[in-house]
């Protein structure tokens, strides 16, 4: 058990580097890619350890990721090419890959020890990742009541801060001595530093999803936040009564983009035209799909791309992380039930508006997957067998 406990640190790396692959200075010259090699080391730490297993939900995901494969091969080969060029099917392979990895390492560690790692990764990354988009920002000379974004890769390293936030928040623990003061108030600097860079990336999905953010501390057991949340938003609200150049800062510059309100197409970036042209290019050819077309939304991409027949797989593997959150109600640990619920209502609403969300693109939305694989092991009936002389069974699930 001694070498297994060393190698939880070749899983930690792999969710470090893929923080830092992030940054504007590797997203810019095109390295950020190479990061996902650093996933070979965790996977290399199992086999070393002779530990790979699989519970009966992963075999099921990896048997529908294989059916959509050669369904997406036969249609290439008797149809188009274009199937190849939809980006699901890349993306639930690499969200398959890391819930797979997460899944096993999850036999290795506790609540606590998983929880105070996350945490402080999320917090420290997070605080260099949002001090380097803002420095980005600031030298891109683009004001934001501009229409134009200040950040191309926005919508990507949005979901990555407020991820990151929402696992500091919960996870980053508050003592009471000096030290505890201390990193409490750091840790509220960063989250306000955080949601101010989430503001001018202006981000509006990620923005919104603030609100379920603020729904699950509400949710909370513990009083103090509610109060200082509570106090926070009325004082919130009533700068914004007071101070009318704020105000249409934040709904016309921010919420809006500073686009056309009369123009519901362009105040909402071109999504209205997308849900508009959807049911003839859909009905056009339901079952079968037509390979890549663009849609800024995740379950009209699918339904376009793969039709209902790729769909129906594409949806289930999609649907897990929402059995899991119905399970997650139940967890005696509030704070990973949080952090999961948050990611998961967050990464759902998400994918409404972005074509790729919740398997991708890229690392965008990794926090998801990491944490299912965990949740996945604690609500499984393999945790009880092999971990019942380290710690208490949390949740059994018959």
């Amino acid at each position: 058990m001694a070498l297994k406990f060393k190698i939880i640190h070749l899983y930690f790396l792999g969710i470090i580097a893929t923080l830092l692959s992030q940054l504007p200075l590797f997203i810019e010259n095109g390295t950020s890619q190479y990061f996902q090699i650093v996933w070979i080391l965790p996977i290399m730490g199992l086999f070393y350890v002779k530990h790979f297993r699989l519970n009966k939900v992963i075999v099921s995901l990896l048997i529908v990721t294989i059916l959509l494969t050669v369904f997406v091969v036969l249609m290439s080969f008797f149809n188009t090419n274009l199937y190849f060029k939809s980006p699901h099917l890349i993306n639930i392979i690499k969200s398959l890959f890391i819930l797979i990895i997460s899944f096993n390492y999850s036999f290795f560690v506790d609540i606590d020890f998983f929880s105070n790692k996350m945490g402080w990764i999320s917090f420290l990354l997070g605080s260099i990742i949002c001090f380097s988009v803002y420095v980005q920002v600031l030298n891109s000379n683009i004001a934001i009541t501009d229409r134009t974004y200040a950040y191309a890769a926005k919508n990507s390293v949005s979901q990555i801060i407020i991820s990151c936030l929402i696992i500091t928040f919960f996870f980053v623990s508050n003592q009471s001595n000096l030290w505890g003061m201390m990193l409490k108030l750091l840790k509220f600097v960063f989250i306000a530093f955080g949601i101010y860079v989430l503001f001018i990336l202006k981000s509006r999905a990620t923005i919104l999803g603030l609100i379920f953010f603020i729904w699950v501390i509400f949710k909370r057991k513990d009083a103090s936040p509610k109060y200082f949340l509570i106090l926070f938003l009325c004082l919130f609200v009533i700068t914004l009564f007071f101070f009318n150049d704020l105000r249409n800062l934040l709904f016309y510059n921010i919420i809006f983009a500073g686009r056309d309100l009369n123009d519901l197409n362009d105040a909402t970036s071109g999504r209205i035209g997308f849900f508009s042209d959807f049911p003839d290019l859909f009905l056009d050819n339901m079952f079968l799909g037509h390979g890549f077309i663009f849609n800024e939304s995740f379950p009209l991409s699918v339904l376009l791309d793969y039709g209902i027949i790729g769909g129906t797989m594409v949806f289930y593997f999609a649907l897990i992380p929402l059995v899991y959150l119905k399970q997650m109600w139940n967890l005696s640990n509030y704070n990973l039930s949080a952090v999961f619920i948050s990611l998961v209502l967050i990464y759902y609403f998400n994918s409404l508006f972005e074509q790729q969300a919740p398997f991708g693109p890229g690392a965008k939305n990794f926090f998801l997957w990491v944490f299912l694989g965990f949740v996945m092991f604690r609500c499984d009936d393999l945790f009880l067998k092999f971990n019942s002389d380290k710690c208490e069974p949390i949740l059994q699930v018959k």
